[in-house]
């Protein structure tokens, strides 16, 4: 498999697979062995985050679980949101679909803060994240960045050359 090809080369950096629930449920047999292919966590995005893998049928207890928190998630469902997750929290930093609008680092961090108070995890802030500045804002508040619409991009626009060796800095 892609992990298990990948992992020859990389034993450090998490992997962590994101989708929507009908296609663990389709793979549902190979949940247990996830983390023998080198896959350390999941994400699955139409799953409410109040939910374990446990209560969703999955039982795997090697493998993580990252819950999505947005802008407009209730402080109730932050702290449940919390109690349920294994991996980290990933917080969606814009109000919109990723690549919409411009982040207000000023409300994410307040978010942040919230988080924080509920859980001892890492909260890692993505969504939107265009520029170098973007991340460096995020950053300084955050415990990490994701920065998948840079990766989709690059994705895209070597889509003809197929030469993704590009370097991103951030």
């Amino acid at each position: 498999s892609f992990t298990e090809s990948f992992r020859k080369s990389n034993s450090h950096t998490p992997i962590v697979l994101m989708g929507y629930i009908n296609g663990f449920l389709a793979n549902q047999s190979e949940f247990s062995n996830f983390s023998q292919h080198g896959v350390d966590g999941v994400l699955i995005v139409d799953v409410p985050g109040e939910y374990s893998l446990g209560d969703i049928g999955f039982q795997n207890d090697s493998i993580l679980s990252v819950s999505l928190i947005s802008p407009t998630t209730s402080k109730e469902r932050v702290s449940d949101i919390c109690k349920a997750s294994s991996g980290f929290i990933y917080y969606i930093t814009l109000r919109g679909v990723t690549g919409a609008n411009k982040i207000n680092v000023n409300e994410i961090h307040e978010n942040l803060l919230t988080i924080k108070q509920s859980t001892d995890l890492p909260v890692l802030a993505g969504f939107g994240i265009k520029t170098a500045e973007d991340a460096k804002n995020l950053a300084s508040c955050s415990d990490g960045v994701i920065i998948g619409s840079s990766i989709v991009k690059m994705i895209e626009e070597k889509s003809e050359s197929k030469e993704f060796n590009e370097t991103v800095s951030y």
